[in-house]
């Protein structure tokens, strides 16, 4: 049996509620960013060197492990697929781990002290919205 929903009728559904969640995080960063007096750059940036060669070998290693990922899982049946492997997972821990990275970069060199409150609201909130929509099987949709 298929784990996913095939009904074509759920999918408009699920990106209703997808945009939905895309609208309260937009949102909700605006209010925080307002709160925080906290300007918000379209383009991440790099604060100095050293945040350009971490966060570069971040994404290096996170697509290694995507691929390496893949190729162990390509060789096993579905049912015991290593669920860590799975691209969405890895994906999800390597934007864990860059934003986090990110905040500390902002709490150490940022002009604004107040930059590295909102990356880490953003994270959380993030955090939320994504464990929500994993426990709910995004409200029953999937």
């Amino acid at each position: 049996m298929n784990a996913y929903n095939e009904d074509p009728a759920s999918l408009p559904a699920l990106f209703i509620v997808l945009a939905g969640m895309l609208v309260v995080m937009w949102g909700f960063n605006k209010i925080v960013r307002k709160k925080l007096n906290v300007k918000k750059s379209i383009l991440k940036h790099h604060l100095n060197d050293w945040h350009k060669k971490v966060d570069w070998t971040i994404r290096v290693v996170i697509i290694m492990l995507i691929i390496l990922g893949y190729a162990v899982n390509i060789t096993r049946p579905v049912e015991e697929k290593i669920w860590f492997l799975q691209p969405l997972y890895i994906g999800l821990f390597g934007t864990l781990v860059s934003e986090s990275v990110n905040a500390y970069m902002e709490w150490k060199y940022a002009e604004n002290p107040k930059q590295y409150l909102a990356t880490v609201s953003e994270i959380y909130i993030g955090a939320v919205l994504i464990i929500t929509l994993f426990t709910t099987d995004c409200f029953g949709l999937l």
